[in-house]
């Protein structure tokens, strides 16, 4: 008798599978679904592998803020070196007085520090979006270091733009000067040193560092809620693939 031609069969088959043409061929598990749970394959490592493209805006757009800071407070402090020496003649004591006055420039090589660390961290992560890395994304490891750099950069430039701030509100009292504070000052001013120039640098600065930190938090919040996302979908696999088991019996 020819099952395929009996309707007899049809009500009681099993909807998933597909009965093969020939009788005495093993049947073979066409996906992994249909595999014993210590055959499956992790499936879900790709996920984890795989590239966010928001993220890796946000990285790319932090990346180029960074540099122009890093560039700008470079500026400034080789202008700073080169003419700190420079003296100019006083038009009220009709004396030689010089050009800068006693600064705190520990601001300014925070955020040099900082800076720099922040391009460091930013390369070091592009580098692990290549091909050949994907295995190193793949990994634990990685989940960890990218959240632990990402906190670390958001503490880092939170500090720093503190910092940075709190020392240039003490030169409007006319003491505890730094670069910043020291060059609005002076930025009515003209000679050798472009005062209105690197006040104005040094104000990009801080509010440039400011869209940073919010990049940077944007970036690790999205992160977060990714590695739960993809947590989620690991332990929902695993009910999944805990309740099929063999699905031919």
């Amino acid at each position: 008798m020819d099952r395929r031609q009996s309707a007899g069969y049809e009500p009681y088959r099993h909807r998933d599978f597909q009965e093969p043409d020939d009788a005495e061929k093993p049947l073979v598990p066409e996906t992994d679904n249909h595999m014993p749970v210590h055959q499956q394959q992790p499936r879900n490592l790709s996920s984890r592998a795989a590239r966010n493209p928001i993220r890796v805006g946000l990285r790319i757009l932090a990346l180029i803020i960074t540099v122009t800071i890093l560039a700008m407070q470079a500026h400034s402090t080789y202008v700073w070196l080169q003419t700190r020496r420079n003296t100019q003649l006083n038009s009220t004591t009709h004396l030689h007085t010089r050009v800068w006055a006693v600064l705190d420039i520990w601001p300014t090589w925070t955020m040099l520090g900082v800076s720099l660390l922040a391009v460091m961290v930013h390369l070091v992560s592009f580098l692990a979006l290549c091909a050949c890395c994907r295995s190193v994304r793949e990994s634990i490891w990685h989940t960890w270091l990218t959240f632990l750099s990402s906190f670390l950069l958001v503490a880092a430039w939170s500090a720093a733009l503190v910092y940075f701030k709190i020392v240039d509100s003490q030169g409007n009292k006319k003491k505890h000067w730094d670069l910043w504070s020291w060059t609005c000052h002076c930025r009515s001013q003209h000679g050798k040193v472009p005062w209105s120039a690197l006040c104005i640098e040094n104000t990009y600065t801080f509010y440039a560092s400011v869209g940073v930190v919010i990049l940077e938090i944007f970036g690790l919040l999205l992160f977060i809620f990714s590695d739960r996302g993809y947590k989620a979908d690991t332990v929902y696999r695993k009910v999944q693939t805990g309740r099929r088991g063999y699905r031919f019996f």
